[in-house]
């Protein structure tokens, strides 16, 4: 098996590098808030400011869904992995697909089978560039790998590497596409 790795390093410029508010943003225009309850950003703190669901504790559902001993369901208790959670939601969404929002995602699965050009290729850092300027201005992209398999023209992989400087978070994401599904990892 012969994989290709094309790397788009750099060249995002600060499209995608808004923060997250502060705790003082927060309580200095609660009052414009919706929602008086709003969860405080606090990446390690696991019940303190997290929103209450079911009597737990949690920033939202783990994907895809699995049965908790302690409740309905396993929740992300640390804010790390629910914007990572969502961050492959919005790589993988297909645009069309989310209720009352059809521009949201970039459908990294409709580029499974586009012939492995160079436009293709710039067209997927592209779409990934301004879907997270659009939806999560937060999360600053470092860098984009789009891998190829030569004896297996159905396979992508795709790895982003990114941050969110006002949590001090470094991560990245792996989504691997083929006939046999999509798969996340990291």
């Amino acid at each position: 098996m012969i994989h290709k790795t094309i790397r788009c390093h750099g060249g995002f410029g600060n499209k995608a590098n808004k923060s997250l508010p502060t705790d003082s943003e927060l309580d200095e225009n609660s009052s414009k808030r919706i929602n008086s309850n709003f969860v405080k950003y606090n990446i390690k703190q696991k019940t303190k400011d997290l929103k209450k669901f079911n009597g737990l504790y949690g920033y939202g559902v783990v994907l895809p869904l699995s049965f908790s001993e302690e409740g309905p369901y396993n929740l992300n208790v640390y804010l790390a992995d629910q914007l990572k959670q969502n961050f492959k939601n919005l790589m993988l969404t297909e645009q069309g697909e989310r209720v009352m929002d059809i521009f949201f995602g970039v459908g990294l699965k409709s580029y499974l089978f586009e012939q492995n050009s160079l436009s293709v290729q710039q067209e997927i850092q592209n779409r990934v560039v301004e879907q997270t300027s659009k939806y999560m201005p937060f999360i600053s992209l470092e860098s984009i790998e789009l891998e190829t398999d030569d004896q297996d023209l159905n396979y992508l992989g795709v790895t982003i590497y990114y941050s969110i400087p006002s949590l001090s978070i470094s991560d990245s994401i792996n989504i691997q596409a083929d006939n046999g599904g999509t798969h996340s990892h990291g």
